[in-house]
Formats: C-alpha cells, sequence, structure tokens
C-alpha cells in the first residue's frame, strides 16, 4: 500500500483537543518521573559516594516540559475551556520554580 493511498483521518475537534491533553499529560509525566529518577540517584551518590548522574536526565526534562506544557494549553484551546488552559499553564509554572529551586538547593544546600 501506498502512503499516497492512504486517506486522511478526520477528528473532531473534542477528539484532537482530547488527544492533545493526553499527549501532554504524558510528556510532563515522562519529565516527572525522569527528575524524580535523577533526584534519587543524586540523593544516593551524597549518602553512599559513587558517581553523580548524568546531567542529560535534566537536559531531556526541560524539553519534555516545555512540550507537555504547549500541547497542553493547544489542546484546552480545542476543547475551548479556560479551566484547562489554566491548568497546563499553573503546572508548568509551578513545575519550573520548583526546579529551579531544588536545582540551587542541590547545588548550594545538599553538599557535605
Amino acid at each position: 500500500m501506498y502512503l499516497d493511498t492512504i486517506p486522511p483521518v478526520k477528528l473532531s475537534k473534542t477528539r484532537e483537543g482530547t488527544l492533545y491533553t493526553r499527549i501532554a499529560s504524558l510528556l510532563t509525566g515522562i519529565a516527572l518521573l525522569a527528575i524524580f529518577v535523577y533526584q534519587m540517584l543524586y540523593d544516593y551518590v551524597i549518602q553512599y559516594g559513587g558517581t553523580y548522574p548524568s546531567g542529560g536526565i535534566l537536559l531531556i526534562s526541560w524539553p519534555l516540559l516545555s512540550f507537555g506544557a504547549v500541547f497542553g494549553s493547544y489542546g484546552a484551546r480545542m476543547l475551548r475551556s479556560r479551566i484547562a488552559l489554566a491548568v497546563p499553564i499553573a503546572s508548568s509554572i509551578t513545575l519550573f520554580t520548583f526546579f529551579i529551586q531544588w536545582e540551587w538547593c542541590l547545588r548550594y544546600c545538599a553538599r557535605p
């Protein structure tokens, strides 16, 4: 079957908005899991010694959080829901604030 013979799938605005908000929650969940794993590894290294975890986890988490916020706001606009639009914006601002504060504290507070 050739690609030009596949008919395009047409979704309604409600289903497309729901799809985008689910993609946003998946991306945000993966990013939070990665940040949690990084924190666990970092705490283990501080307590027992060893090799510090790679900074690549953080470099991947930032774009995942950003794309999650973008997909969430786009899906909320498609659903025409102000509350659904406020949730990704507020969660991304809160996550970025806690993440910056947590990184600062790890660098200056937690070192022995």
